[in-house]
């Protein structure tokens, strides 16, 4: 416990200045860092001080941001943007959009169904469920850089078994989705509201990520929108089925978990992905090929913005594709005076550069949208 407060001594551009316990850690600048002597480091990490901070009040990121609290918030979900308080929001002060495409495997993001579930036990029940919430349709028309993924772990198609959607004989009238992270409520809206109109009652559950990783663990779930940070190999996805894994543990289902543990791990995490997409267990969600951000304009980007593999714009330590961007004071403490826009909106400037070919996706090159 004597050295649990001490700062840890860093190679890296920011070393540890302050902790303010429960509100904000403050990292600061090296002004003799070894690494501006390389040309890869060069002209990157270019800003004196970075603070974080404890989300412990009843305020949105998004009412900091519009506040300057904020410098800037990063949201992939393209859906986002176009939610009307958030139009409004941004119209009306002093920020800039920007999206970059990236030539990156996109992480995996689907719905899974519990299949302990007595009213979608079988597979038509799932089958149907499916059906009523209509993913692959809202897929289609979500927004054109956003298709279907097939899978956990690849994007190869494959062809799952074919049941007729059919209703159950005992229909369920209400079912809960559970979720964690709020930028992904746009697009579970439009499942909601798809399946309203089936006459499915979805209730709209956001759970701490401890809480939801506990009902995971136990299999007490009906729906969770599941999300990852990174694409899933096979062994990652045997391990999410591993009753003994130190990671993430999905219960309730009892035929993965029995391949996980019969079989290696190379070949039982293809097996479990056929078996969840062929038994509607887990059904995929966008497959999506950018980043994007919003940002107040006294932060700049370079012309060159990000790299082919940038996974967030303004990540300040990312020793692949961080700290490409600078801000100014002066220019800060201006736009804060006067935070409002006069006359002009924002724009959502667009770098595709580093877009991979996909067909489901095309777009013309580089442009200003609005």
């Amino acid at each position: 416990s004597e050295y649990n407060w001490m700062k840890e001594p860093t190679t890296g551009p920011y070393y540890l200045s302050q902790i303010r316990p429960g509100q904000s850690v403050t990292f600061r600048r090296r002004s003799n860092w070894w690494g501006d002597q390389l040309p890869y480091f060069a002209n990157r990490f270019n800003t004196d001080r970075v603070i974080f901070r404890a989300m412990n009040d009843s305020r949105t990121e998004l009412e900091l941001f519009t506040l300057g609290e904020l410098s800037a918030i990063e949201y992939p979900n393209a859906d986002y943007w176009q939610t009307p308080v958030v139009k409004s929001s941004l119209n009306k002060k002093r920020v800039q959009l920007v999206r970059l495409y990236t030539d990156t495997r996109t992480a995996p993001a689907g719905l899974l169904i519990n299949p302990r579930v007595q009213t979608i036990s079988n597979n038509h029940e799932r089958a149907w469920l499916a059906a009523q919430l209509g993913l692959a349709e809202i897929m289609s028309s979500y927004s054109p850089a956003l298709h279907q993924q097939s899978g956990l772990i690849d994007t190869s198609p494959m062809e799952p078994d074919q049941h007729p959607a059919a209703a159950p004989g005992v229909l369920p009238s209400n079912i809960t989705l559970s979720y964690s992270d709020i930028a992904d409520l746009p697009l579970l809206s439009k499942i909601k509201n798809q399946a309203a109109e089936k006459h499915l009652n979805i209730q709209l559950t956001k759970l701490p990520v401890r809480e939801l990783t506990e009902k995971l663990r136990l299999g007490e779930y009906e729906l969770v929108w599941l999300k990852f940070k990174a694409p899933l190999s096979a062994e990652t996805v045997t391990a999410l089925f591993s009753p003994d894994s130190e990671g993430l543990y999905i219960g309730g289902i009892a035929k993965a978990s029995l391949m996980a543990e019969n079989s290696k791990a190379s070949r039982a995490g293809k097996h479990i992905e056929d078996y969840l997409l062929q038994e509607n267990i887990y059904i995929p969600g966008p497959a999506q090929d950018f980043t994007q951000a919003a940002y107040w304009q006294w932060i700049h980007l370079p012309q060159q913005v990000g790299g082919r593999y940038t996974t967030e714009l303004f990540d300040p330590f990312s020793a692949a594709s961080g700290g490409l961007f600078w801000t100014n004071k002066k220019e800060r403490a201006d736009i804060m005076a006067k935070p409002n826009r006069r006359h002009d909106k924002a724009t959502l400037q667009v770098f595709d550069q580093y877009r991979m070919a996909d067909p489901l996706a095309a777009q013309p090159s580089t442009a200003v949208q609005n």
